[in-house]
């Protein structure tokens, strides 16, 4: 892929949609957060036994004990704390992706050829086929039709072609 002239393009479009998607998520993420319960959960296995407490103020080293009947509170809480980590990372790639983008240059390798004088680029030989060549060959190969059965009604177009 990375080898083929439109990656940069294709590149920058990816990373384009995943900022997109980043923010999105970003968005749905931080409105859950606002209206989780406030404070953290606190989980620890003692002798075999998963204890779970709820802490409201960081001041609080062991918070109110959370029964078996607690189970969406604990559901929210433990949704929100992993929401929380996804936000921290979530800006960390956008920041990533942002400097990516703005320091990326808007003319790449493939684009070398093209920035050359007419009289230039008599002289060189592209490395990469530039979009004149392409459509030179394109228009330059025969194209043949899949057979029709003789039993098919036929359709013409405006230009006379047979279609199907």
């Amino acid at each position: 892929m990375l080898n083929n002239p439109d990656s940069a393009v294709k590149i920058k479009e990816m990373l384009k949609e995943r900022r997109h998607f980043l923010i999105n998520l970003q968005t749905q993420t931080t409105e859950f957060i606002r209206t989780a319960p406030v404070g953290r959960i606190r989980i620890y296995d003692k002798n075999g036994q998963i204890r779970t407490y709820h802490r409201t103020s960081p001041s609080d080293k062991t918070g109110t004990y959370l029964s078996q009947k607690d189970t969406a509170l604990k559901k929210q809480l433990v949704q929100k704390e992993y929401y929380l980590l996804m936000n921290k990372y979530i800006i960390k790639e956008l920041a990533s992706i942002d400097v990516f983008l703005k320091h990326c240059p808007s003319v790449t390798a493939e684009d070398a050829f093209s920035q050359l004088s007419d009289l230039k680029k008599t002289f060189a030989v592209p490395y990469f086929e530039t979009d004149e060549m392409f459509l030179h060959t394109w228009e330059t190969q025969s194209f043949s039709g899949k057979a029709f059965p003789d039993d098919y009604t036929e359709f013409l177009t405006a230009r006379g072609e047979r279609v199907r």
